[in-house]
């Protein structure tokens, strides 16, 4: 018998390292200021996002902020960053999915994107729109340090297409 005795393992060793290509690896420290960076987009909820109207008022009733207070751009900016920057950070936090990873950064570019568009329109539209505010300043500031921070965790896969 000159079987090669982890022969027995071979199927387990597979599935184990099929499931370790798929998680990305975090560093502490980058845990941290991801976990500081969507500390920060939730207390840009609690901030105005223009004039008076804080941002967690455009989530929550969308139809009682004033038009003219907030753009379509700066409320489709506040879903997604709630979306992609909160939720989704946290995901891969506690997933650690090389999918759900990818999938969080495309969409903070994107957020990314529509925040520097929404603080653009707010800041130039006429007398009557409201400049922004606190809230969405730090919104997009805490969606562009995630978008840095998630890149090269994105980036760092070794191989991203199975093997043929």
């Amino acid at each position: 018998m000159n079987a090669d005795p982890f022969e027995a393992f071979h199927s387990d060793l597979a599935a184990i390292a099929a499931r370790v290509a798929n998680e990305v690896t975090l560093t502490r420290r980058r845990i941290v200021v991801v976990a500081a960076a969507v500390v920060a987009v939730i207390v840009s909820l609690l901030l105005p996002a223009c004039s008076c109207t804080p941002v967690w008022a455009v989530l929550a009733h969308p139809m009682a902020v004033e038009p003219h207070d907030i753009h379509a751009i700066a409320r489709m900016f506040v879903v997604l960053a709630t979306l992609f920057g909160i939720i989704g950070s946290v995901t891969v936090l506690l997933t650690r999915r090389w999918a759900v990873a990818c999938t969080t950064l495309f969409g903070i570019s994107v957020t990314a994107v529509l925040g520097f568009l929404a603080l653009w329109s707010q800041n130039t539209q006429a007398a009557r729109i409201a400049h922004p505010g606190a809230g969405l300043i730090l919104a997009w500031a805490g969606i562009v340090v995630l978008g840095v921070l998630w890149w090269p965790v994105v980036c760092s896969r070794a191989n991203m297409l199975p093997p043929a």
